[in-house]
């Protein structure tokens, strides 16, 4: 085997050491968020996977990471110590950009028994089930029916960006790829932190700018409106900082008011 923070195949992503941290581990609801450094090393974004318990005992993962011998053994243990099924395990593929789905050959290799939603028909494997169309009325009836007792999901389509915004009903808890940053000092360096604020979204939750574009007025105000309605309390975003208990439907409300207003 490579080292334990290599990933077994060559990633298409810096950087190549990939070391991983538990960050959340909330047994009572059931949700545990793992991170590794993404693009620019340690200081700077992250990159994250979500494993999410599901009321029939299996368990739901948003973002699968690098899959490098560390973070299989630990995804292990994870499933071990807790007892979580196989018979109801999946791999939720919220976004088409490459680090949200680049080691799912390696994933399907390490547990068969998962099956793949995406969002996106271009991953490199095939999706038992996937989200077509973005009509925000649309994505319940497309979700397995395992899954909607815990799950509430939207598609969120723009020009650059289609994303599978999910909300993990038991842990009151919202998770974003792509369309939801929120840079502040921990999660920055010089360059990142410059160009943010530049933009005028630095230390704030929001959709950066190129991801708005596009966004049908319709499709966006209704998104918006159904979000609004789902009983979140914090935010987990793949890359950024975190949006902290008790502040995430306000993080929300005025970080997607583009939705709101029609767009980008």
């Amino acid at each position: 085997l490579p080292d334990q923070d290599q990933i077994y195949a060559r990633s298409l992503l810096p950087p190549k050491l990939k070391p991983t941290t538990l960050i959340i581990s909330d047994k009572k609801r059931g949700l545990w968020v793992f991170e590794q450094p993404f693009v620019l090393g340690v200081v700077d974004v992250k990159n994250r996977m979500s494993v999410l318990r599901l009321s029939d005992g299996g368990f739901a993962i948003y973002s699968p990471l690098a899959a490098t011998p560390e973070c299989i053994s630990m995804l292990q243990k994870l499933i071990k110590d807790e007892k979580l099924s196989l018979k109801s395990a999946w791999f939720l593929v919220p976004s088409s950009f490459p680090e949200h789905h680049e080691s799912l050959i390696t994933w399907r290799e390490v547990l068969p028994e998962a099956r793949v939603v995406s969002v996106h028909p271009k991953i490199n494997v095939i999706a038992e089930y996937l989200f077509e169309g973005s009509k925000a009325g649309g994505a319940e009836g497309q979700l397995p029916v395992e899954l909607r007792k815990d799950l509430e999901v939207g598609v969120l389509q723009t020009l650059l960006l289609r994303e599978l915004i999910v909300c993990h009903k038991p842990s009151g808890t919202l998770f974003v790829s792509d369309s939801g940053f929120y840079i502040n000092e921990e999660y920055s360096n010089g360059l990142t932190k410059g160009i943010t604020k530049l933009q005028g979204i630095y230390d704030r939750f929001v959709t950066p700018p190129f991801f708005r574009l596009g966004t049908d007025r319709k499709e966006g105000r209704a998104l918006y409106g159904k979000i609004k309605g789902w009983g979140f309390e914090k935010i987990v975003t793949c890359h950024a900082a975190l949006v902290p208990e008790g502040e995430g439907k306000e993080a929300f409300v005025q970080g997607y008011k583009h939705l709101a207003a029609g767009g980008g």
